[in-house]
Order: structure tokens, then C-alpha cells, then sequence
């Protein structure tokens, strides 16, 4: 299951009721509000320019 964009929202229990798929994510871009939950999935995207961001989020969440 493909997921854009996680927000800020802890989503591990929200996925499961939709699908028993591992979920990947896929940022469009690296602002706070939008890779904030992305560290809760074990497998993400986003564009080179944008990793040094979501790998700030993920560290000060």
C-alpha cells in the first residue's frame, strides 16, 4: 500500500484496517508537516534535495 505524504499523524493503526500490505510512503517533498510520521514505515521515498529535511524530522520526532 502506497502511502503520500504522512503528515504528522502516527498512522500504524489506521493503515491495517485497510489493507494487511506493508505500506511504503512516498513524500512529495521534504516540509516538516508533510515526512513528520514517515520514521513509523520501514520503507520511504523522496527526491535527493528533500532527504537532508525528512532526515531531520525523523530525528527530532
Amino acid at each position: 500500500m502506497g502511502i503520500i505524504d504522512t503528515v504528522c499523524a502516527d498512522l500504524r493503526t489506521f493503515v491495517p484496517q485497510f489493507t494487511s500490505l506493508p505500506a511504503i510512503v512516498l513524500n512529495t517533498h521534504g516540509r516538516l508537516e508533510l515526512v513528520g510520521a514517515t520514521q513509523f514505515f520501514g520503507m520511504s521515498s523522496i527526491t535527493k534535495q528533500d532527504e537532508p529535511a525528512m532526515l531531520r524530522a525523523s530525528r527530532s520526532a
